[in-house]
């Protein structure tokens, strides 16, 4: 399907796994497909994701944390260029207020509403 180190598009990437192509938790029948990380808002993707406050995306990261098995990880390395970094599961999440805001400090985002912690499998 998809090979470490190489960049795809958004779209090779719809077009094999489905989903939205805009958000980064896209999902298929309520479930996570894949994760479309960018590091500069990211920036300890993929092992760490932070994840906005916004309604879709707080439904898509919970729905992922609840989720069996592993998806494809991809992160943004240009425009249109997304590299293929392995599959990973869930290996644990917060939403606790001392971590979210620790998670906010280090990376300058604000308003975060959980962290997802992967492993590579």
């Amino acid at each position: 399907m998809f090979k470490e180190k190489i960049k795809y598009t958004r779209d090779q990437i719809y077009k094999q796994l489905g989903g939205n192509k805009q958000i980064y938790l896209p999902t298929v029948k309520n479930e996570v497909v894949c994760a479309c990380l960018n590091p500069k808002l990211n920036p300890e993707a993929p092992r760490i994701i932070l994840v906005g406050s916004l309604s879709r995306t707080r439904k898509n990261a919970d729905s992922l944390c609840l989720q069996e098995g592993v998806i494809p990880v991809f992160l943004k390395r240009r425009t249109k260029e997304w590299e293929y970094v392995g599959e990973w599961k869930v290996k644990g999440y917060s939403s606790e207020k001392a971590d979210i805001q620790g998670y906010e400090k280090t990376s300058g985002r604000k308003g975060l509403y959980k962290i997802i912690f992967l492993t590579k499998c």
